[in-house]
């Protein structure tokens, strides 16, 4: 169909790659995100766990 249209076919390739691509991240961090909003406190940083053990062995 847009064989003999090169700017349409690109234009509808980088659409199609763009939105998958979306998808694709939000499908896998939205669930984060949400889970960090309901129990914030849940999951103790491990940078903080890291720099607090450094700390106090000195």
């Amino acid at each position: 169909m847009l064989k003999d249209k090169p700017i349409e076919l690109h234009g509808v390739t980088s659409v199609c790659l763009f939105t998958g691509t979306l998808v694709s991240e939000m499908l896998i961090f939205i669930p984060k995100m949400f889970d960090v909003y309901w129990n914030p406190m849940t999951t103790p940083n491990p940078a903080l766990n890291n720099l607090e053990s450094s700390t106090s062995a000195n």
